[in-house]
Formats: structure tokens, C-alpha cells, sequence
């Protein structure tokens, strides 16, 4: 259209359109008003010209509001033009508002996700979080936003891993699942982004996740699923124990018992078990401390004794499921400060049925008080909710200081040598 050459031409009409344009796409209408402090005396003379003013009137007004200019609009040839009309002929596309923009985009990012859950089915869930913008799915939403391609090449891979995870009581190690899945061993290293989908994943399922974050944690998420990520360095000791594998008592176990020696079992050989038992009794006794643990094993010859060294590691958890599976009951006893009861507190909660807190009631606590002050730490007993913990929660909780092992020692002997159970 000629008048639109025109308009292209005049100095200021650019410029004011193009002013026109944002104030539409931030109100999402013709409406408001465009500042005109930057327009030169040349570019405020043209427009005068076309609203029928004085360069004058515009400088003091110093703003030009869209319905003026669209009313002027009508006086003019293009009678029957709205000014969305003409910016939209003037630029060659159509007018959308930002608004409008985000709710098309955000409409085909959620067609997106669609899409993908038709192609794969064993993600539907999964998928339905993410269309719903769960706080934990921004780094999927920003995937998305960066390259939409890739995010569905890596949806198709992850769709392909959940299909090949090992069967029930079968493991692989991560590695090699990843090179038989991807044709590459490190694509599911937690700093690859089809990691960290699949961990997303694994953590987000309903029967088997939880929120992952420390490297135990994800060692546990992935063990629950048959993965191993780390099965040499990943052990537990332990001294009083026979195992079975294939219905028979395993040799190494079995030259141990009699011998009795003290031994360090990685993942690597816990997994191939299918009994572990104490060699008398029916009571397993079980210490974080490697220190306490030693001192233990040195004054109470034979008796069954686990240290778990620290956090519950994968190699913790394979020894307590092989031992709650035959029935056997664990007692256990760790450092008085907050994190060691919440790792009390988590290990009953696994196995209600089969743990016993040992020596972490509130007067063990009061006997073995040290002077290390752990003010900074004690908000996390507000999620000690077990009945025995709580009361030691509290009076810690008073006292600001914690615990140690050490200084029950002689107890925990005593109760070890003197337990029939």
C-alpha cells in the first residue's frame, strides 16, 4: 500500500510505530500512551503534521497517546483502519501481545510433552510433572526452551533406558548399562544431561524413588533398580557371619567364620548373596563408628558385629536386606549429634519390624555428653519424630552439645556380652 511507503519515508513514523508495537505487546491492546522525549524537531514536525498539531503542542505534552493517533487515523484516506491494522501492514507481521506470545508458547511446549508421552507410554506419568511445572522439572522446562530437538532425542533414549533396566534381583553396572542402552558408557554420568533426566526419573517413580542429592543417595536410588555405580569401593565390615550363595555356604565367608576374621565386603560380592546369617544367636549388632567397632570386635570374640562407616552406604543396605530377610534383628547404635540420629531413625524406619535403637536414649546421651557445642546443626532435629530419639532430641536440643560412642563403650560391651538373644 502506497500510504505505508509513505509512512516508511516520513522521519518519526518509524520510530513511533515501532513504540506503538511494544506498548501493544506489554498491554496487549490499543491503549496507554508513547513517550516522545526522544524525538528529534525534525521527527515531531512530521507527525504534527499528521495529527494536525504543532511541534510545540507535542514537545510539552511530551507523550502521544495510541487511541489519539488512531482516531486521526480515521480522518484520514485509511478510514476503516484500526492502528493494530496498520502496524501489523506496516511491519509485515502479526501484532501479538506478550501475553498472547507466552500462553502460545507455553500451549506448544505442553503439545510438546504430549507428543512425547504418546510416543512413549512408559514415561506418561513422568511427563504429566512436567507438564504441570513441578519446581523440581525447571531444568527440563529450560532443556526444552534451549533446543526442543534434543530434549526429544534424549526423551526417546530415556524412554529406550526404562525398558532395558535389569530385571528384578538381576544387577549391572552403570557403565555398561549405559554402553548397552546409548553406545556410550558416560551417558548417564549425573553431569550429562541424559543423567540427569534419568535420575530425575528413577527419583520421581512412584514405588521406588526419593529425592536424591548426596552420592549415597543416588548410589541407593540407582541400587533399587538394579544399577551399580559403585561396587568395589562400596563396602561394609563385618566379623561373626556366614553366607549362602546358589543354596550353599559360601567358602570365603565360611574360612572367615572360622578363623574369625574381620572382613571388608564391597557391593561387588554382597550382590551375588542371597542369605547372610549370624553365626549364633539371633541378634545382629550393628555400629557407624569403625573405631567403636574394633574395640568391640577386640573385647567380644565371635559375637556378629557390622559397621556401616558413617552414612548407610549401597553396601549397608544389601547386608541389612540379606540379614531382615532371614529374620534376624539389628541393633543398632550410633554418634548422639543430629545426623546420627536421623541415620537411626531412617535405618527403623526401613526396617520397623527388625530394628532396635540401641544405646541412643536420653540417658546414654546425658553419660556420654561431650563439650563439642553443634548449635548450628540442632534445626535438624526437628524431623526426629521416633519415640526413644525424640526424647534425646530434645535434651539435645537444651543442651546444644553432642554425644560420642566412645564414651559408652564399656555399656555397649556389657550389653553385647550379656544379650541370649
Amino acid at each position: 500500500m502506497k500510504i505505508i511507503e509513505l509512512f516508511r519515508q516520513d522521519p518519526g513514523f518509524d520510530k513511533l510505530f515501532r513504540k506503538f508495537r511494544d506498548k501493544y505487546r506489554s498491554v496487549g491492546r490499543i491503549g496507554g500512551s508513547v513517550k516522545l522525549d526522544d524525538f528529534s524537531g525534525e521527527e515531531l514536525e512530521s507527525l504534527a503534521g499528521f495529527l494536525g498539531s504543532s511541534t510545540n503542542f507535542l514537545r510539552e505534552k511530551g507523550s502521544l497517546p495510541l487511541k489519539v493517533f488512531e482516531q486521526q487515523l480515521a480522518k484520514t484516506n485509511l478510514e476503516g483502519l484500526s492502528l493494530k491494522q496498520l502496524l501489523e501492514m506496516y511491519f509485515a507481521e502479526p501484532l501479538i501481545s506478550k501475553a498472547e506470545e507466552k500462553a502460545a508458547k507455553n500451549e506448544a511446549e505442553i503439545t510438546f510433552y504430549q507428543q512425547q508421552a504418546a510416543k512413549n507410554p512408559n514415561l506418561k506419568g513422568w511427563l504429566e510433572r512436567v507438564i504441570n511445572k513441578e519446581p523440581d522439572t525447571r531444568f527440563i522446562q529450560m532443556m526444552y526452551q534451549h533446543n526442543p530437538n534434543d530434549l526429544e532425542g534424549l526423551i526417546q533414549q530415556l524412554a529406550h533406558a526404562v525398558e532395558m533396566l535389569p530385571e528384578p534381583g538381576q544387577y549391572e553396572r552403570l557403565p555398561l548399562f549405559s554402553q548397552r542402552v546409548t553406545g556410550n558408557p558416560h551417558s548417564f554420568d549425573r553431569t550429562q544431561p541424559l543423567g540427569k533426566l534419568f535420575l530425575h526419573y528413577l527419583t520421581w517413580h512412584p514405588e521406588k524413588g526419593f529425592v536424591s542429592s548426596s552420592t549415597e543417595q543416588v548410589n541407593e536410588l540407582l541400587l533399587n533398580y538394579g544399577i551399580l555405580r559403585d561396587d568395589l569401593w562400596n563396602f561394609v565390615t563385618c566379623r561373626g557371619f556366614k553366607a549362602f550363595v546358589q543354596q550353599k555356604e559360601h567358602p570365603v565367608w565360611e574360612a572367615a567364620a572360622q578363623l574369625g576374621t574381620v572382613m571388608n565386603i564391597p557391593v561387588r560380592e554382597l550382590v551375588i548373596l542371597e542369605r547372610i546369617v549370624p553365626l549364633e544367636g539371633e541378634t545382629v549388632w550393628v555400629v557407624e563408628n569403625s573405631g567403636v567397632c574394633s574395640a568391640l570386635m577386640d573385647a567380644v570374640p565371635n559375637k556378629p558385629i557390622v559397621c556401616t562407616h558413617g552414612q548407610f552406604k549401597v553396601a549397608s543396605w544389601l547386608f541389612f536386606d540379606r540379614l531382615v530377610e532371614s529374620g534376624y534383628t539389628i541393633y543398632y547404635s550410633g554418634d548422639l549429634d543430629p545426623e546420627g540420629l536421623l541415620m537411626a531413625q531412617r535405618l527403623k524406619r526401613r526396617y520397623p519390624e527388625h530394628v532396635k535403637i540401641w544405646r541412643m536414649d536420653f540417658e546414654s546421651y546425658k553419660k556420654a555428653m561431650s563439650e563439642e557445642t553443634i548449635t548450628n546443626r540442632l534445626s535438624q532435629l526437628k524431623n526426629i519424630d521416633d519415640p526413644i530419639l525424640k526424647e534425646t532430641a530434645n535434651i539435645m536440643a537444651r543442651t546444644g552439645v553432642a554425644a560420642y560412642q566412645e564414651g559408652l563403650l564399656e555399656l555397649l560391651v556389657n550389653d553385647i556380652l550379656f544379650s541370649n538373644k
